[in-house]
């Protein structure tokens, strides 16, 4: 008997909800430490995601990566990478759940 090739489980998109929460837990935590919303939500993807680098004639470009492409999955784990980057950082933040 011939086994058929498994099928590639569908995953499920980040939802509203998510990049919201995220992006208020971003929020808070700027208030707090004096930074943007947007350079902390640069800081908590660095450490998940990385850097993307590369050169543009003689210089050297680095970018954050990006979270566009994460599932709802992956982004559960970047919030909860928020929790703990505001933790690590000496700053409480509100359960947003």
């Amino acid at each position: 008997k011939e086994k058929k090739p498994r099928k590639p489980r569908k995953t499920k998109d980040k939802t509203e909800a998510q990049r919201n929460k995220f992006h208020a837990i971003c929020t808070e935590i700027g208030n707090q430490i004096g930074l943007t919303p947007g350079q902390v939500k640069s800081a908590i993807k660095q450490e998940m995601f990385g850097i993307d680098e590369f050169k543009f004639g003689d210089k050297w470009i680095r970018m954050v990566k990006s979270s566009e492409d994460t599932d709802r999955v992956e982004y559960s784990a970047l919030i909860e990478s928020a929790y703990r980057w505001a933790a690590e950082n000496g700053v409480f933040v509100k359960d947003w759940a």
